[in-house]
């Protein structure tokens, strides 16, 4: 696809945009509310917070109360 037939221009994070947002992961917000937020793709937040160094917590963290609880 050219640039011309582009309908939405690409837009990119900034550098203090990615740092946010890698700290708020951090903080406990998901990617997909991450991506939301910023308005990218979940597939982009996931890269940006894995090339910031982060690590990526598993998906769908605890669904089942322990026993004996």
């Amino acid at each position: 696809m050219s640039d011309e037939q582009r309908t939405t221009p690409r837009r990119g994070l900034t550098a203090a945009q990615k740092t946010r947002a890698a700290a708020e992961y951090e903080q406990g917000q998901t990617i997909r509310t991450l991506a939301a937020s910023y308005q990218v793709s979940y597939g982009t937040m996931h890269r940006v917070i894995r090339e910031s160094g982060v690590a990526v917590r598993p998906r769908g963290g605890d669904t089942r109360p322990q026993r004996g609880q």
